[in-house]
């Protein structure tokens, strides 16, 4: 059966048909997302032109001035900035990107909230092992050029996943028993972004500045790869479980055969997990401190920003 996952009347309806034909729910999968492949001048529908004003810049000494580099913004991409009126977003740009943001938001958003909230109670009173996997993006993670809805609904959408955890404690008196995983994958090898709506005004085509150099930082990720790996985290006992090392082998056979365990130290299994882990592990954790500027670097490199 098909719905609308923003839509409550819908959810409820799978919500009985699961109850009608199983009887419980052991895992749901939140799968959902809407993209938006537009940079902010895009979205209003502007073209930033760097010009020389006439104004100038001192250094230390009065006598030395340079020429300050301002910008001119011009609509319809037109290069024509002959003229002293500088362009300003007009009132259709603006509320075409209102009406797209409410639309990402209604998705990637609302509907991970509306799921949550759905489906939890029947997954604590009929599962002896819930639980509840929604997929993320690494855009929720890491600002993402050319992605400002789709990262902040996203980022919004984890967010709240993330609060539900805590909220829904899998251990404790008032602890649901519900484990919660958060797979947040880079680029996925399918159509997604082909259903933008600035794709969709091309014809479904992709949009070659979202597209720019997509292979260029981290890798395309295939649907089975991704899917694996949502298996095998999924199938991971919800409880404490001892620590593993491996080596950085890239022989899968000598890695396994090669690991360490480490019996007394006890780990729970990851609530959130990046694919793949290189760049994008080690972009997110790089964001959070004083050399976020090279994370920053290589998301405009990576979408021809530059």
């Amino acid at each position: 059966m098909t719905g609308d996952i923003s839509s409550a009347e819908d959810l409820i309806e799978v919500r009985e048909k699961v109850v009608q034909e199983w009887g419980r729910l052991d895992t749901l999968h939140i799968i959902s997302g809407v993209p938006s492949t537009q940079t902010i001048y895009q979205a209003t529908g502007l073209d930033m032109v760097p010009t020389i004003s006439d104004r100038s810049t001192s250094s230390r000494s009065p006598s030395v001035a340079t020429p300050a580099r301002t910008h001119k913004f011009v609509t319809g991409g037109e290069r024509d900035v002959s003229g002293d009126e500088r362009s300003l977003p007009e009132n259709d740009a603006l509320k075409e990107l209102e009406e797209e943001g409410m639309r990402l938001a209604a998705i990637n958003m609302n509907g991970v909230v509306l799921s949550v909230g759905c489906f939890l109670p029947l997954l604590s009173s009929t599962s002896p092992s819930p639980l509840i996997h929604h997929l993320s993006s690494v855009a929720a993670l890491v600002p993402a050029p050319t992605r400002m809805l789709y990262s902040a609904t996203k980022t919004a959408g984890l967010a709240a996943f993330k609060t539900c955890a805590v909220e829904c404690a899998r251990d404790g008196g008032k602890g649901s028993g519900v484990r919660f995983l958060a797979v947040c994958p880079g680029t996925i090898d399918t159509g997604f972004r082909e259903k933008s709506t600035s794709a969709m005004k091309k014809g479904g085509k992709k949009d070659p500045l979202a597209d720019a150099q997509s292979e260029k930082v981290g890798k395309v990720l295939s649907v089975q790869d991704t899917v694996d790996s949502i298996i095998y985290h999924a199938s991971l006992p919800p409880k404490s479980s001892p620590l593993v090392l491996y080596l950085p082998i890239p022989i899968p056979f000598l890695r396994d055969l090669l690991k360490i365990q480490l019996p007394f130290i006890k780990v729970p299994p990851k609530n959130i997990v990046v694919l793949p882990e290189w760049p994008y592990k080690m972009g997110w954790w790089v964001d959070a401190t004083w050399l976020r500027g090279i994370v920053e670097r290589m998301g405009r490199n990576k979408y021809g920003l530059v």
